[in-house]
């Protein structure tokens, strides 16, 4: 039985913004457990140690982007496994990764024009981490009502401006969530044309990685089962290619994640042949997909986690510039 526990809670006083801590996740087919040590906790401190106005603002527009980029990977990843337990976590995170962006020390209402190069700086990333954040947060409150698809498209053209970001890594996680939104809001003819070619030079990154299975779902979605599971075969053949600076553990779990989705893609077949009447090869469908789902020949059951949701400033192959030392 899938679960995802949600011990959020928030202490008061001076230490308000400390309270934040991330769940436990079980995804689908495969378990990933994630401590409950805040990813944040430094960025926290920074803002409580913070004496000037512009170190109070850049550590508050740090913190919000850590809360987006990191406290959100582990409900993100479960939200692209099929997984919608995690949503009401992903809810209060964005929520206050959005009160931060929001409030004065943010917007520097107290700077003077000393620092007004970094006051447009700040504004450039307050901007940007908002057009993440109306994202996610459409993802989370999806519905499949006619307005949740309003508020995902609306969201996709906020976040269209950055799918040719300079920085690789902001550049294709705007791609992922765009062409995640856009399959949500009944768009996989968007997220197709987004993610083609699916097979073309990869950054490497895990935002990168998942926007290509996108493309697997969106396949699914158009009722092309066959590419669609070619697709991840394809996919999952050149993992070793695509994320060679990664951890031989980090590549047997894209494996599984490819195998996962491809599960996903033969049950929904089945689903489809048998409305159709075709008893016997729904029963096929049905059976690859338990076959898929079994642990691998190297034992990895563990899906691909996202590393970071946006981008990571701190990272040695990041393009990501960090707002201050």
């Amino acid at each position: 039985m899938n679960t995802f526990q949600n011990p959020n809670h928030r202490t008061s006083g001076a230490r308000r913004y400390c309270g934040l801590l991330i769940a436990c996740v079980v995804f689908p087919f495969a378990t990933a457990i994630l401590s409950a040590a805040d990813p944040c906790r430094e960025a926290r401190s920074r803002i409580e140690t913070a004496n000037t106005p512009e170190k109070r603002q850049i550590s508050t527009i740090q913190l919000a982007e850590c809360l987006l980029s990191r406290a959100t990977a582990p409900h993100l990843t479960a939200e692209l496994l099929g997984n919608p337990s995690h949503r009401e976590s992903l809810r209060a995170i964005v929520a206050e990764a959005t009160a931060l962006l929001e409030s004065d020390a943010a917007k520097g209402s107290h700077l003077d024009d000393r620092v007004a190069a970094q006051e447009d700086a700040s504004r450039e990333r307050v901007e940007m981490l908002r057009a993440f954040a109306t994202t996610f947060l459409a993802m989370a409150t999806n519905d499949e009502s006619e307005s949740s698809k309003s508020a995902l498209t609306s969201a996709c053209i906020e976040l269209a401006i950055y799918t040719d970001d300079p920085d690789q890594q902001i550049a294709s996680a705007a791609k992922l969530w765009q062409a995640a939104a856009y399959r949500r809001a009944g768009r996989a003819d968007r997220t197709l044309q987004m993610m083609w070619p699916a097979l073309g030079r990869s950054t490497g990154s895990t935002t990168d990685f998942f926007g290509r299975l996108e493309r697997c779902r969106a396949l699914t979605d158009a009722g092309r089962y066959v590419a669609a599971a070619a697709l991840t075969i394809k996919i999952e053949g050149k993992i070793d290619e695509w994320m060679i600076d990664h951890s031989a553990d980090v590549r047997r779990q894209a494996r599984r994640t490819a195998r996962v989705i491809r599960a996903d893609v033969y049950d929904r077949w089945s689903n489809a042949l048998k409305r159709d009447g075709s008893l016997e090869r729904a029963a096929e469908a049905r059976k690859t997909a338990t076959a898929l789902r079994k642990p691998s020949s190297d034992g990895e059951n563990t899906t691909l986690m996202l590393d970071v949701a946006i981008a990571d400033a701190n990272a040695e192959h990041s393009t990501s510039q960090p707002l201050f030392d």
